[in-house]
């Protein structure tokens, strides 16, 4: 094996889980390899410190508390307060309709009309039956 490989059974090996041939061959190759035997070193070290630290034991009904709080977040998340669910509900989302309704009615209104309705809004007499709606329209905003 070359200093990757055997780098990367470095965890194993400090845990005592290598196959005797695996770990005759690491510790054969930590004895020519200074860089890959310092750095197990290291590597050792570190897992020997982990078991000074005592365990903790925790306190009673610590994993239900902590079910329960994720419990709470996750119900939080599954129903979040939008703005779009104030503005669309009850009351506001007739209005909402009522008022979509309008406008797809004067679309429909000037689509089967064409847009050849007159309207005398000044009470002009009208010349000619080209006063389309369209027309006044654009009259209107020119």
């Amino acid at each position: 094996m070359d200093c990757k490989q055997i780098r990367e059974h470095f965890l194993v090996m400090a845990e005592k889980g290598l196959k005797k041939e695996e770990e005759a061959e690491i510790t054969g190759h930590l004895a020519s390899c200074s860089e890959c035997s310092a750095l197990y070193e290291k590597v050792a070290s570190a897992y020997g410190l982990l078991n000074v630290i005592e365990e903790v034991e925790p306190r009673a009904f610590f994993a239900e508390s902590i079910m329960n709080k994720l419990d709470a977040v996750t119900e939080s998340i599954k129903e979040p307060n939008l703005i779009y669910d104030y503005l669309f509900s009850g009351f506001f989302k007739k209005i909402a309709l009522s008022g979509a309704a309008f406008v797809v009615g004067l679309i429909l209104f000037f689509y089967i009309t064409e847009g050849t309705i007159s309207f005398n809004f000044l009470g002009e007499e009208d010349n000619s039956s080209s006063n389309s709606v369209t027309e006044l329209f654009l009259d209107n905003f020119n």
